[in-house]
């Protein structure tokens, strides 16, 4: 498995981005329950929302930095 690491930004807004390529596994069924853990704690520490894409075969979940 390859996973990429970079920034990346969108306006005022900038993010670290982990991705890589799906590999669905056979009879394995996912209940989202880690980025669902993680989408909460990021709105409760920051109050933003972590960004999910699933698209061409490559899945991205990007973080928005936080700054102190």
């Amino acid at each position: 498995m390859k996973i990429s690491i970079y920034s990346e930004s969108n306006g005022s807004l900038s993010f670290i981005c982990i991705s890589n390529s799906v590999r669905k596994k056979q009879n394995a069924a996912s209940s989202g329950k880690v980025l669902e853990n993680l989408l909460q704690r990021y709105r409760m520490i920051c109050g933003k929302d972590i960004i999910i894409e699933d698209e061409n075969n490559i899945f991205t979940v990007k973080l928005p930095l936080i700054y102190e």
